[in-house]
Parts: structure tokens; C-alpha cells; sequence
């Protein structure tokens, strides 16, 4: 394995720091006790975000795996159900493209389920090439 495809914990620590002070001032439902982690090297890595490590309706969280140079690929996109439809999906969309961009990312993908695809539309995705492999796209 190359050295620098190993996980490098001085920028997985650097980042979460990132992330944490890149919400902080952007993201309204942000809160200091919310978990943020960091997984990866400078080439690939893996952000998580959320009110707990919960799937359920009652959790806010992300995970968003970045492709230096490449993409994001949004993995798992919640806002807790009581807090939807008020603008927070949104936001927190807009922060994780601003994020990827950061990392000279030119599009950002996704596979969309459930009531998610009225939302991915909204932001301005569009399905794949013909739609059939499900992932849908924005580029940058």
C-alpha cells in the first residue's frame, strides 16, 4: 500500500476540526455535543456527522465519503423527522457542497430512497446516465 493511501490520524484530527468549525458557522441545527469524525487520508476519506450514530427518524446525520480531486458521494443524508420541511436538508446539502468543493471536487453523487428523491431534484440532481443504476448526480 502507498503511504499516502494509509490513514493519516494528524489529518483525520485537522479535519474534524474543520468540519466541526466549517458547521458551526453555517449549519443551524449544528451542536457542540453532536459528533463529528474523520476517517481517511488527504486523497480519500469519510466525514460523519449527526446527533448520534443512530439510524432512526428522531437523528440528524450525514456521512459523505470525499474523492480528492474527484467527488463526494453523499452515503447517508438524514434530518430528524420533527425538523423537516424548514429549510435544514437545504442547508446542511449546501454545506457539504461547499465542503467538497474545498477538496477540488467536481461533482457530487448520490442514491436516493424513499421520499429522498423530490429532495435530491430540489438540489439539483439528476440520475446517471439512464437511470437505471439508481445513482443520481450534481456537478460542480
Amino acid at each position: 500500500m502507498e503511504q499516502d493511501c494509509e490513514r493519516d490520524v494528524d489529518f483525520e484530527r485537522r479535519t474534524r476540526e474543520d468540519v466541526r468549525d466549517f458547521l458551526r458557522g453555517r449549519f443551524s441545527l449544528f451542536r457542540e455535543e453532536h459528533i463529528v469524525d474523520v476517517t481517511g487520508n488527504r486523497k480519500d476519506f469519510q466525514v460523519f456527522y449527526g446527533s448520534d450514530r443512530t439510524i432512526s427518524e428522531n437523528t440528524t446525520r450525514i456521512i459523505v465519503d470525499v474523492f480528492m480531486g474527484d467527488h463526494g458521494d453523499v452515503l447517508d443524508f438524514r434530518i430528524r423527522r420533527n425538523l423537516r420541511r424548514r429549510g435544514h436538508g437545504r442547508l446542511l446539502y449546501e454545506c457539504i457542497e461547499e465542503f467538497v468543493r474545498r477538496y477540488c471536487c467536481e461533482r457530487v453523487i448520490t442514491m436516493p430512497s424513499g421520499d429522498g428523491y423530490d429532495f435530491w431534484d430540489a438540489m439539483g440532481f439528476l440520475p446517471e446516465g439512464d437511470g437505471g443504476s439508481g445513482t443520481w448526480e450534481k456537478m460542480l
